[in-house]
Formats: C-alpha cells, sequence, structure tokens
C-alpha cells in the first residue's frame, strides 16, 4: 500500500474514533440529563401531588414512565437504634421485622418500647446512603435553636433538587423533607385559633422526623450503559473491518496497476510487431529490394488490420465502461446469426484445414446485432487461432457453446481468460475476451471458459 493511501486510511479511522468520541459523549450526558429529569419529575410529582407535575411526568420524559417513587420515613436517623448500626446482616433486618408485625399492634401504641426498624435489608441500606449523604442537613437541623433556623432548614431540603445516591450496584434519586407543620396548620389541625409560642412549635416538631422519597434508575442506567458499550464495540470492529478492507481494496488496486502497466507494456509490444514489419516492408520497397509488391501489400494490410482491430478493442473497452455505448437490441434467429459471423474465417479455415462442425437448434436471442456479432467473432477468433484441427459450435435455448481442440492454455490462462488486463502465458493480452466478456455482460448474458474433452469450451449463457 503506497504512502497516500496509507495516510487517507489513517485519516478516516481518525475521523472514526473521534466522531464516535463525540457520539458517546453526547449520547451519554443527553442521557443522563434525561434520566435524572425523569427522576425529578417522578419524586416531584409524588411528593407534590401536583397533578400538573404529574401531566408533565406521563408526558415529557419517556424514561420517567419506567420510574416509581416510593415513600420511607426516619423518626430520628443520627439516633435511630438500627440505622446507627452498620454491621447488621439480612437476617438481622428480616428478624426485627418479623418481631414488628408480629406485634404491630402493641409497637404502634407504645414506639418506645421498640428498637427494631420494620423496613427491609434493600431499604436498610438506601436509608444508610441517605443519612451519609445528608447528614451534614440532619446535624443542623437537630441543631436549630429557634424557629427561624428551623423554617430555614425545611425549607432548603423541600427546595432543593433530588440527590444521586449508589446502593451497591444500584443508583437512586432521593429526596430528604422534614416532617414539619407551621403555626397555621397546627393551629387549624390541633388548637384551632388558639395562639402558638415559637417554643411550643419548635417542640412540637422536633418529634417529627424525616420523609425520604426515592426512585430507582438502576435499569436506565444499565441501558444508557449498555448501549455505550455496543456502540464502543461496534466501532471497534467497524474500524478493524474497515481497515482491513482498506488494505484489501489497496492491494487490489496496486495489483490491478500492475496488471495495467503489463498490460500496456504487452499491448505496446503488440503493436509494435506489426509497425516493425509494415515498417520493414515500407523500407524495402522504397530501397528497391523487393520487387513483388503485391505480396508485400497483402502482408502490410494484414498487420495493419490486426494493429487497428487491437486499437478498436482496447477503445471499446473504454467507450464500454464509460457507458457511452447504447444497446439496440432486436430478436435474431440464433442459427443464421452464428453462421453469418463464421462467414469471415472461412478462407482460413480452408487454409488451415480445419474442421467446423455445427450442431445448432432453432432458437431466437435478443441482442444488439453489431455489438455481439463483435463479441461472438472474438472469441470465434481466439478458438480458431489456437484450434488444432477441430471447431465444434452449437446452440440451444440456453446456451451457446464453442470448442476448440486446442491445449494451449496453461490452467491460469483459463482462471483468467476474461480479465481485462490480463497478459497470457504466450505473452499476448487478453483484450479481446476481455471486450467479449463486457458485451456479453453488457447484455445481460455471461460467458464462462473451461476445459473440456481435451480442449476449450466456451460456454454463453443466454437465458438473461
Amino acid at each position: 500500500m503506497n504512502r497516500i493511501r496509507v495516510i487517507i486510511v489513517f485519516v478516516l479511522e481518525v475521523a472514526l474514533a473521534i466522531s464516535t468520541v463525540i457520539f458517546l459523549r453526547t449520547y451519554k450526558n443527553t442521557s443522563l440529563d434525561d434520566i435524572k429529569k425523569g427522576a425529578h419529575y417522578s419524586i416531584e410529582g409524588y411528593y407534590s401531588k401536583d397533578e400538573k407535575i404529574i401531566k408533565k411526568l406521563q408526558n415529557d420524559v419517556h424514561h420517567a414512565k419506567k420510574m416509581f417513587a416510593f415513600e420511607m420515613v426516619m423518626s430520628d436517623p443520627l439516633n435511630d437504634v438500627q440505622l446507627t448500626k452498620d454491621n447488621l446482616t439480612e437476617k438481622d433486618i428480616e428478624e426485627h421485622k418479623k418481631e414488628f408485625e408480629k406485634n404491630e399492634e402493641y409497637y404502634s401504641a407504645n414506639p418506645d418500647e421498640f428498637e427494631n426498624w420494620p423496613y427491609s435489608y434493600d431499604e436498610y441500606l438506601i436509608l444508610r446512603e441517605v443519612i451519609k449523604s445528608y447528614r451534614k442537613t440532619i446535624e443542623a437541623a437537630d441543631a436549630a435553636k429557634d424557629l427561624k433556623s428551623l423554617e430555614k432548614n425545611v425549607n432548603y431540603l423541600r427546595n432543593e433538587k433530588p440527590r444521586e445516591i449508589r446502593v451497591g450496584d444500584r443508583i437512586f434519586y432521593i429526596k430528604l423533607i422534614r416532617s414539619y407543620q407551621g403555626r397555621d396548620e397546627i393551629s387549624k389541625d390541633i388548637y384551632e385559633g388558639e395562639e402558638l409560642t415559637d417554643e411550643f412549635i419548635m417542640d412540637f416538631n422536633s418529634a417529627r422526623g424525616y420523609e425520604v422519597i426515592y426512585t430507582n434508575v438502576t435499569a436506565q442506567y444499565k441501558t444508557v450503559e449498555e448501549v455505550l458499550h455496543t456502540v464502543k464495540v461496534s466501532s471497534v470492529i467497524i474500524g478493524i473491518i474497515g481497515f482491513i478492507c482498506a488494505l484489501v481494496v489497496s492491494f487490489l488496486l496496486e495489483k490491478n496497476e500492475r496488471m495495467q502497466k503489463k498490460f500496456f507494456e504487452n499491448t505496446s509490444h503488440e503493436l509494435k510487431t506489426p509497425l516493425a514489419a509494415i515498417k520493414g516492408y515500407a523500407e524495402g520497397i522504397q530501397k528497391g529490394v523487393i520487387d513483388d509488391t503485391q505480396k508485400t501489400g497483402l502482408i502490410i494490410s494484414k498487420q495493419t488490420d490486426k494493429m487497428t482491430k487491437l486499437v478498436e478493442d482496447i477503445l471499446s473497452v473504454a467507450r464500454l465502461e464509460s457507458g457511452a455505448i447504447k444497446l439496440d437490441k432486436e430478436v435474431v434467429d440464433t442459427s443464421e446469426f452464428i453462421q453469418d459471423c463464421l462467414m469471415p474465417y472461412e478462407g482460413e479455415v480452408r487454409e488451415r484445414n480445419l474442421e467446423i462442425e455445427l450442431d445448432l437448434d432453432e432458437a431466437d436471442i435478443k441482442v444488439d446485432y453489431a455489438q455481439f456479432e463483435r463479441a461472438f467473432a472474438n472469441i470465434i477468433n481466439e478458438s480458431l487461432e489456437k484450434a488444432k484441427s477441430r471447431v465444434l459450435i452449437s446452440n440451444n435455448e440456453n446456451k451457446i457453446d464453442i470448442w476448440t481442440d486446442c491445449s494451449d492454455f496453461s490452467d491460469e490462462d483459463i482462471k483468467h481468460m476474461f480479465d481485462r488486463f490480463y497478459v497470457k502465458s504466450d505473452g499476448k493480452t487478453g483484450v479481446e475476451l476481455a471486450l467479449a466478456r463486457d458485451i456479453i455482460a453488457f447484455h445481460g448474458y455471461k460467458i464462462d471458459a473451461k476445459r473440456v474433452d481435451d480442449g476449450i469450451d466456451f460456454v454463453i449463457d443466454v437465458r438473461g
């Protein structure tokens, strides 16, 4: 692979890597923001019971539809008998829970006598993390000496956005709310108009605990991570495949370039041969060395025809490739078409004493007569040139066979028989057969060559 192609592949690989990184970062940030927003709506909707927020939760954030908020209560988290223990096992929690459930009515009436906690082990782990996250805020609330400080702390918690916490491999968004009743609420619910002192309100609220509203977003985070992982792996695979493909394509291009170079070198050689002959005879006539000008003219004419045909074949390949040639198809009788194509070769056949056998059925084929005749003539010309003594041509509705009893083609020649820039073992170019293949393919048909009965069989599949 030459230097320019290496640079191009490198630039493309770098561009792919940069694009992937940008996409991953954008996707991750957008998705996590979406999850966070959905969790906020879910928690706020649960806490506020506001219909507008609930409607927004249902319509605006698709992640939120799968987020469900739950509530737990802590009375005195920093002094709770269970929450202050960090070595409780799932078995311990379950035993405490069963004890509470067994005597729930009694313990509900006498809460001071119950030191066990009624939640599950998972909830215990969550609340432990909540306490870690909010410890300073809880300490500040507990240390409040006047109503103003307490209200400030309560309002701070109410206005704060939900926080993200991690419990093992699970991820939650949580909001801590201080259970609190103000002067108007206490007056309405309990004293109905009686004036309340700040000290009483402080004392009343000191016995109240905290509400923990939380939602589990582990599944949403895992989805994002799975997508990111898939994109990363896919990008690596695509990068590797792209690099390998670039190497293969570059190798094929180099091979094609080498074949083209060899082809044109041999084409030049083939052109030089008739040119040299023409020049030699022309100089002989000029110097009076050659007396039989009629015979010499015939030789010059043949060499000129040979050179002209080679040039025309090369130009025809170029025109086919550029799309300059348009087909004008018509239905022709295959048998008559083959016999017409053979007529120009009658002299050569008699001169070389070749045996031409025809086994022709009545069948029609739709072709551009002039173009298909050119392709067929190239195959006939190759077959007659290589034939030792016999050529067999047959046809039916599906195919046309041209078999010749030659053995001059090597296995490599047969393999690359129709390659455009292939140079045969005898040093001659395969432009005639390449042109024949292109014209036949342009018609929607196929051609193949194979060794059959000590000869070569050209098979044109005309089924389309």
